[in-house]
């Protein structure tokens, strides 16, 4: 079996450092123990990283159940104990933007704000901040805090996901009452050239549903807020 054969190919292995020994002497057999030791360690690690990410991806598990069940009291040890003993891994952040999305459901915007703060602010993943801050830009319109909102897709910079911002500050600046901007921001988004960022036909939809509003004067365009102006974010 696979066993047996680990076993056996360890002893041919202990069987060449103890003849090497007889011939170059005890000093090399020092390196060769070295590098062994090192070996073993390092699938050690290895090993031991899997098994951290196999917990916390059930911690994680567990989090989504308690939210479904509305145990949010549940998930917050949960999440505090992802905090405390798996802080290595993603789970905690994502275990948050799931927490967030539970908190909107039951309309408590400024505790999902709060959430989605921490993984914008403090994620060692660029991924899920600029998550965070895409969805916490649409948490603070629900607020009525467009221009806030607006600030802080305005501050992502460029990236491969700027559709989908886009596409959102269309929609804070249509809440506003501002249709031709938000035709601007939405033409902007359907422009990506990465497909699958926004949906496109929902995109389209909001394109169609401003054909009233009549074009910029082209002198005037280039100085249009958010006109052409790249963000980025999921």
């Amino acid at each position: 079996g696979e066993i047996v054969d680990d076993y056996q190919t360890e002893k041919e292995q202990w069987e060449d450092i103890k003849r090497l020994g007889r011939e170059y002497g005890p000093w090399i057999i020092a390196g060769i123990l070295i590098s062994v030791v090192g070996l073993y360690g390092y699938r050690f690690w290895q090993a031991r990283l899997e098994t951290r990410g196999v917990e916390a991806h059930q911690r994680y598990a567990d989090v989504l159940s308690d939210l479904y069940r509305g145990k949010v009291d549940d998930a917050l040890r949960t999440i505090g104990d992802l905090d405390a003993h798996l802080s290595g891994t993603p789970y905690a952040d994502q275990s948050r933007l799931a927490l967030a999305g539970w908190y909107v459901d039951q309309g408590r915007f400024a505790d999902a704000a709060a959430a989605l703060t921490r993984v914008m602010d403090g994620s060692g993943d660029k991924v899920l901040r600029l998550i965070a801050r895409l969805r916490l830009a649409r948490v603070l319109a629900q607020e009525k805090k467009p221009d806030e909102a607006l600030k802080l897709l305005d501050e992502a910079g460029s990236g491969a996901f700027d559709a989908r911002y886009q596409e959102a500050r269309g929609d804070i600046l249509l809440a506003k009452g501002d249709r031709a901007g938000a035709l601007a921001a939405y033409r902007a988004a359907a422009s990506s050239s990465i497909p699958g960022v926004v949906n496109e036909d929902l995109l389209k939809l909001k394109i169609a549903d401003l054909a009233d509003v009549a074009p910029p004067p082209a002198d005037t365009a280039a100085a249009t807020p958010g006109a052409g102006k790249c963000t980025a974010a999921t």
